[in-house]
């Protein structure tokens, strides 16, 4: 065909797709030849024996040399952000569940069939995190100085080792068995630490007063437990952020279904606060529980959640919205789900060990952080690699971070390990 066939339109296209590939290609020619990856390789030292003890003065080196001169002068690590963005995800359930109720975009997507998508992307938000739960994360990673293949080391625990450290153990095991899911677990204990925390809150004036003349250092440990208790709040919620938004930043397989009917139910409960629908929680389990231990005081917890002897008018104490027109369904579904009772029940326990005058009291917001730090580490180290992988290129997660450090740690407890005894082969 002749050139002169072509039309002009078509020949500008062309040319317009050339020069853009080649602007492609040298971008990334040049992104590579001055990416730290480059540097590194450059920069790697190379034993000579031809000249022991000198420094090596190869163009290879003087080349890395350069480069990284040129990337220190452009400051080339601030242009991308490949590194960990420094924050975590937070989503908390109960305030999810006050505002979804009343919320003018929340009804809209509850009518068009959308709620559960709108309220995850609606209700999650980020926070950096702070220095103190770094430090936590690090401090409780290497005090389970264990075996990898020990069930109290950190990534085999699931919160477990904590209570047994703190003298709980036998107390709150149920609430960590490890024959329940993660999510399960999560669950559990985000919405037991929610209502433990809105009850702490209210008695800390209480327990600032009790501990004001005991030393010159008061104000450093007070401010201290004020960041353990702003860690255990945003740790939960976080857990309960990949739960809900990045499931597959958890163990598979993950029912996120639990999650979604917990939302469902709550709901639909008429409250003006996340407090105050944490405090009609609470209430309606206590008057439950009492009856249930009145009339069947040798039963186990599960047992007397699936038979129900007799229990509490429960429009009386939690009212549901009928304006949404399935509130009759929504009280069904709280009555007979398990997570919400156990998280209630934790939540009571927890303020009965966090009693002024119990032996746990002073201890309670750091067991819970541990706890969590625990599950998270658990998590972690369970997650996919291809997951944690693919997380990285958006920011990466504190739970890749927890898990890089759980593997270092184990390593380094592997090879302090002595050496096996030789063994004599009879040949």
């Amino acid at each position: 065909m002749a050139a002169g066939s072509y039309s002009k339109v078509d020949i500008a296209i062309s040319y317009v797709l050339l020069i853009g590939a080649l602007v492609l290609e040298v971008m990334s020619s040049i992104k590579a030849m001055f990416s730290s990856w480059t540097s590194s390789f450059l920069l790697k030292p190379r034993r000579d024996f031809t000249r022991p003890g000198e420094e090596e003065r190869s163009m290879r080196i003087l080349l890395g040399r350069g480069i990284t001169s040129v990337r220190r002068f452009v400051h080339a690590a601030e242009w991308r952000g490949r590194y960990w963005s420094g924050s975590m995800g937070q989503h908390n359930l109960l305030q999810l569940c006050v505002g979804s109720r009343v919320g003018r975009m929340s009804k809209i997507a509850r009518w068009m069939g959308f709620e559960d998508p709108w309220n995850t992307l609606a209700y999650c938000s980020s926070i950096p995190v702070s220095a103190f739960i770094k430090q936590l994360l690090v401090n409780h990673v290497l005090s389970r100085s264990v075996l990898p293949t020990d069930e109290d080391h950190i990534a085999n625990s699931r919160g477990l080792a904590a209570l047994k450290s703190k003298g709980l153990y036998e107390e709150l095991e149920w609430s960590l068995d490890p024959k329940r899911s993660l999510e399960q677990t999560i669950l559990t204990w985000h919405i037991g630490t929610n209502i433990y925390l809105f009850w702490y809150k209210k008695e800390k004036p209480e327990q600032t007063n009790a501990a004001s003349g005991q030393g010159g250092d008061d104000a450093q440990r007070q401010q201290q437990q004020v960041d353990l208790v702003e860690a255990v709040e945003a740790l939960s919620n976080y857990m309960l952020f990949l739960l809900a938004s990045r499931p597959y930043m958890l163990p598979a397989p993950v029912d996120r279904g639990m999650y979604a009917n917990s939302c469902y139910e709550l709901v639909g409960v008429v409250c003006s606060s996340a407090e105050d629908l944490a405090n009609l929680l609470l209430r309606y389990y206590r008057e439950e529980a009492e009856e249930e231990a009145r009339l069947s005081s040798n039963m186990p917890f599960d047992t007397v959640l699936e038979n129900k002897p007799k229990q509490p008018n429960l429009s009386d104490i939690i009212p549901f919205d009928t304006s949404l027109g399935d509130a009759q369904d929504r009280q069904k579904a709280y009555r007979l789900d398990l997570t919400l009772h156990r998280g209630c029940r934790l939540a009571a326990e927890l303020i009965h060990n966090g009693m002024p005058g119990m032996p746990c009291a002073a201890i309670m917001p750091e067991l819970i952080a541990q706890v969590w730090i625990e599950i998270l580490c658990y998590a972690g180290h369970r997650c996919s690699a291809y997951s944690h992988a693919k997380q990285l290129g958006s920011g990466g997660e504190l739970i890749t971070i927890a898990a890089l450090l759980v593997e270092y740690v184990s390593v380094q407890a592997l090879a302090m390990q002595p050496p096996l005894p030789s063994l004599s082969l009879p040949f």
